[in-house]
């Protein structure tokens, strides 16, 4: 206080009192009186003027009539609440801004505990609702009862926390999503003794997300028909020309429409498989090779070289690269069993796609006659040549052709 103990021995109560009147400061004394003690807090003053909190106890000898009293300075606990107040009121808002409130719960009494955020969301006071494990199973909605109760049945068995989005009634008996997520305290026989944890009203992005699903239902079923007519019309522009070269006599122009469906036939596949499909940003690459070479062997089945080919697809592809891969495989296929194997009674071919973290690899190798003139290929004079450089540049890639006791051809495209 700034005094001697000369000087407070000469001062009253009041002279000391800094907010009670000396009505108050009487009262104090006169339920010390009554009572025999009194306990309070209150706030004196220092000699130089200042101000600080204090604890007062009183106490009466009767016998003496004697008043003593016993002062604590409380500055450090008053600033401390005082802190603890402002941060219980920023938790508070940053509860009420996020939609979350704070609870606890005994494992072994089954008492409960609620912020009064955590009632606010279901729109109940504090207290008006029995928030018991028992009474908060009254509070699920029925129809996840059973999920919510298996999922904490199983935490409480084998984990440390729980966490799960289900459903809540509210007062007006609406059912609220929340996502609840808890810590469970244990004992040191791995009993569980408390959770701890917070629930959050996920409405809004529940509903947010109801309303995406169903446009991209409704999206997905617009590109499924997309796929299905692109997929018709090129059957239709497939069937025309087929039915054109029944009527050319030339079998050199009946090869180029033969090439020309083949190519048709090959975007035709990617389209069906993207009509069937869950998912268009992937399509199982392996199959849809697998039914190319079904479609190029019954194409070729006239032919009198017994063709063995085999495939094998390590990797998928990106949407956008799928026709451009089935192009450059109908390509290189094509030309493999019309010119790999002249003068032979059988042969094979092998194709192989894979990648790295940085490329997309793709190998065709047969082991038939090679290529007589590597001119034709480093000149790109031929249209299939030209073709296939056409579409390895769309793939931004590099091809390179090895002609050694048959031929390998290694196309290289970034996977990026």
């Amino acid at each position: 206080s700034g005094y001697t103990q000369e000087e407070l021995l000469n001062m009253t109560i009041a002279d000391l009192e800094a907010v009670e009147s000396p009505e108050q400061v009487a009262e104090h004394i006169r339920l010390t009186h009554k009572h025999g003690i009194d306990r309070f807090e209150t706030k004196h003053k220092r000699k130089d003027g200042t101000t600080y909190d204090v604890s007062v106890s009183a106490s009466i000898d009767l016998k003496r009539n004697e008043l003593y009293g016993f002062i604590r300075d409380i500055t450090e606990v008053k600033i401390a609440e005082q802190k603890l107040i402002e941060t219980n009121n920023r938790f508070q808002l940053a509860e009420e801004a996020g939609s979350i409130g704070a609870w606890e719960w005994n494992a072994l009494t089954d008492e409960a505990v609620w912020s009064d955020n955590a009632y606010k969301i279901l729109g109940f006071k504090p207290g008006e609702v029995d928030v018991s494990l028992k009474g908060f199973e009254q509070l699920v909605f029925p129809p996840d009862r059973k999920a919510f109760f298996d999922t904490l049945t199983l935490a409480l068995k084998e984990k440390n926390e729980f966490q799960m989005e289900f459903r809540l009634i509210n007062k007006a008996g609406e059912p609220v999503w929340i996502k609840d997520n808890a810590l469970i305290k244990r004992d040191e026989n791995n009993k569980p003794l408390r959770l701890v944890g917070s629930l959050q009203d996920i409405s809004e992005r529940k509903q947010y997300e109801f309303l995406l699903r169903n446009s991209l239902d409704e999206k997905e079923i617009l590109l499924k028909e997309i796929h299905h007519r692109v997929k018709n019309n090129l059957q239709v522009v497939s069937s025309m020309l087929y039915l054109q070269s029944l009527q050319i006599k030339d079998e050199s122009v009946v090869d180029m429409f033969q090439l020309s469906l083949n190519r048709i036939k090959s975007m035709v596949l990617v389209h069906e498989y993207l009509y069937q499909s869950d998912d268009f940003r992937n399509i199982d690459f392996q199959q849809y090779v697998e039914e190319l070479i079904s479609v190029l062997k019954e194409t070729y089945a006239s032919q009198a070289v017994n063709i063995h080919m085999e495939a094998e697809v390590h990797t998928s592809v990106k949407f956008e690269q799928v026709i451009y891969c089935g192009l450059i495989i109908n390509e290189l296929l094509s030309n493999a069993i019309k010119y790999a194997f002249v003068g032979r009674e059988k042969g094979a071919v092998w194709l192989k796609f894979y990648r790295n973290e940085s490329f997309y690899y793709l190998e065709v190798i047969d082991n038939g006659v090679g290529i007589p003139d590597m001119a034709v290929v480093d000149n790109g004079n031929s249209l299939g040549i030209k073709i296939l450089r056409a579409l390895v540049e769309q793939l931004k890639g590099e091809m390179d052709y090895i002609s050694d006791k048959g031929t390998k051809v290694v196309i290289k495209f970034p996977a990026g």
